[in-house]
């Protein structure tokens, strides 16, 4: 809304003279200092003045008057147009961070609020979810060894039952590629714990096959992740033992989980 602006300006600048007879060519810095006036006659004229004067030594313009410093004016006169922008306006806009998000020219701040909510709600369920199958893997911890307390085969001591766990597809005992990574965590799990040893229990799932072909299924998966421990990862037989449970026990609720091998690291009795 406001019609008139001032703008002074000051600057140095340089200014080369050409040679005139007796006076030599000559180099100057000068001094420039001045005043603008802008008047908005519309949003798209102004109307510009602007005065200026620059100091610069006496034989800048290859004549000496005999005073230490010469110096001009300039004043001038003009008109300014204004073309639209793509926002259909003449002028830059300053923008208000408000406005800024609400003209799209920072990031959708609703939308981020949004999303930011959204991970957070998914961030709280997830760790909900993390407590209760920590919990229930406690559970299960604590139920494996209560069974293997009360089982004859098992003999431990200060047990507990590693994280990693093999499963197995139908009728599938052989150790592939995916198994790998689970084999070296207990692998060096073996190697941090020198003092301790390992169980390898085999089991297989209730509602396939007999409880016979179960438990020499379980047992070849046993003795397969046992003889590559030693083979791969130099674990020493004494400190390995298999036992097949087969489907005698289920540790899973879901069937297909049962085709597993438990690993249990322990002090033997």
């Amino acid at each position: 809304s406001q019609r008139w602006s001032v703008v002074p300006f000051v600057g140095l600048g340089f200014i080369r003279g050409v040679g005139n007879g007796p006076v030599g060519s000559t180099n100057n810095l000068a001094a420039r200092f001045g005043l603008q006036l802008n008047y908005r006659i519309t949003n798209a004229l102004t109307l510009n003045l602007e005065g200026s004067g620059n100091v610069l030594d006496d034989n800048f313009n290859a004549r000496v008057s005999g005073v230490q410093y010469d110096g001009y004016v300039n004043a001038t006169i003009g008109i300014s147009y204004r073309f639209k922008n793509s926002d259909n306006n003449r002028y830059f806009k300053k923008l208000s961070v408000a406005d800024a998000v609400r003209s799209g020219s920072l990031a959708d701040a609703d939308n981020q609020g949004k999303a930011i909510q959204e991970l957070e709600k998914l961030i709280g369920e997830q760790k909900n979810t993390i407590s209760t199958q920590a919990q229930k893997i406690n559970d299960l911890e604590q139920q494996l060894l209560s069974v293997a307390d009360k089982d004859s085969r098992f003999n431990l001591n200060n047990a507990h039952i590693l994280s990693p766990v093999l499963t197995f597809k139908i009728n599938e005992f052989q150790i592939l590629e995916h198994h790998e990574p689970n084999i070296f965590l207990v692998a060096q799990a073996l190697k941090d714990n020198p003092d301790m040893n390992l169980t390898i229990t085999g089991y297989a799932d209730k509602a396939t096959g007999t409880p016979e072909v179960n438990k020499i299924i379980a047992n070849l998966r046993a003795t397969g992740v046992k003889r590559k421990l030693t083979n791969d990862y130099g674990i020493n037989l004494d400190r390995l033992e298999v036992i097949s449970v087969g489907s005698e026990a289920q540790i899973f609720e879901k069937n297909n989980w049962n085709r597993a091998i438990i690993f249990i690291l322990s002090n033997k009795k």
